[in-house]
């Protein structure tokens, strides 16, 4: 468990060093319900309390596993980003196509808009007011 708390923290150094938003996605190799495990290992739950400490998000959604071997499949590989650019991550997903490996294809949108952002309407007066009455 060791090695992998040191990676973290080699990680973390790493991170820090950036000037820019943050985009990270890989195997990860544990499992929390966080991302879609139906079980939580050792190492998701080290993964899940750093993730929080950084204030990081987690971007995967649904239920469909990221790694499939045969009989066996989980939700090992995850991609989290900083939290301002979160605001702009859209439509994270697993791909349904052949890879030529246990992992699937994952794929997710970055927009130009905030997913908070309201678009709003202007209405304009476009003619005449009927009254009905």
């Amino acid at each position: 468990m060791q090695t992998y708390v040191d990676f973290l923290v080699a990680l973390r150094t790493d991170m820090k060093k950036q000037t820019k938003e943050i985009i990270v996605g890989g195997d990860f190799n544990s499992k929390s319900y966080l991302w879609g495990s139906e079980v939580e290992d050792a190492r998701g739950e080290v993964l899940s309390e750093w993730l929080a400490e950084e204030n990081l998000i987690i971007l995967n959604q649904g239920g469909k596993p990221t790694f499939i071997r045969e009989n066996s499949k989980s939700h090992i590989d995850i991609t989290f980003c900083s939290k301002n650019i979160g605001k702009y991550m859209t439509n994270w997903k697993v791909l349904e196509v052949e890879t030529l490996s246990c992992h699937q294809h994952i794929v997710y949108e970055v927009s130009e808009k905030s997913k908070n952002q309201s678009k709003s309407i202007k209405k304009e007066n476009r003619g005449w007011i009927v009254n009905k009455d």
